[in-house]
């Protein structure tokens, strides 16, 4: 990664419930070849030009990684705080705490721990032109639109992506976002819909399909074999 990395604030939500994994420890602290999953997450940040990592967890978990930031010998301050209910809520509690000199906010969900790093640098020249940049994969299914069990159109997937994360945005722009959503009461499926709900730009970048979202039990069988191929 390049040396001249602009000041970056990380937000890693990892408060959810994990309810779709159905195993007996939270998801965030399952381990993979001896490291959690919330561990190698954080691990891959390890490089010049984060300032900070702010980590909004559940009750369920705090304890726990409260410990193991104590013991990353992390090369920022990483700080363990409350989640919220949903993961908005969280997002929101992390932006309230964050450095004055954080402009450009990095989301990610703790449970991909496969990102690859070179995301953040080719994202950040496009953040001079737009609020927010997303890291997404193009859609390889057809995609029905379906009421009530019924199909009512078939989408053209050539306009369709798959959303990930990273996402980064400029400080400014998605306090704002947030603030409005807040005051709407409106929740979003990820971030970046809230800056596109009050007209501003968001870009895209071409992710890796490596990148998954560790969230059933055959996600974490296809972990394994990321790790071990």
């Amino acid at each position: 990664m390049s040396q001249s990395l602009p000041h970056l604030a990380v937000i890693i939500p990892a408060a959810g419930s994990g309810s779709r994994m159905a195993h007996s420890v939270p998801k965030p602290l399952i381990r993979l070849q001896g490291m959690s999953i919330l561990e190698r997450t954080i691990r891959k940040f390890f490089f010049p030009g984060i300032a900070e990592m702010i980590i909004p967890v559940s009750d369920a978990v705090r304890d726990e990684a409260e410990t193991l930031c104590r013991h990353l010998d992390a090369p920022f301050p990483v700080r363990v705080i409350e989640g919220g209910a949903q993961r908005q809520d969280s997002v929101w509690n992390a932006l309230q705490v964050l450095d004055a000199q954080s402009g450009i906010i990095v989301i990610h969900d703790a449970a991909r721990p496969f990102f690859d790093p070179a995301l953040i640098a080719q994202a950040l020249p496009l953040l001079d032109r737009h609020a927010g940049v997303i890291a997404a994969l193009p859609a390889v299914h057809t995609m029905k639109e379906v009421e009530k069990g019924i199909v009512r159109r078939t989408p053209d997937r050539s306009t369709l992506w798959q959303v990930n994360t990273p996402q980064l945005f400029r400080r400014e722009p998605l306090l704002r976002a947030y603030r409005e959503a807040i005051a709407a009461g409106f929740y979003g499926t990820d971030d970046a819909m809230l800056l596109e709900r009050i007209g501003e730009t968001v870009a895209v970048i071409q992710d890796s399909p490596f990148n998954i979202k560790i969230t059933t039990p055959a996600d974490l069988l296809t972990a394994e074999r990321i790790l071990n191929p």
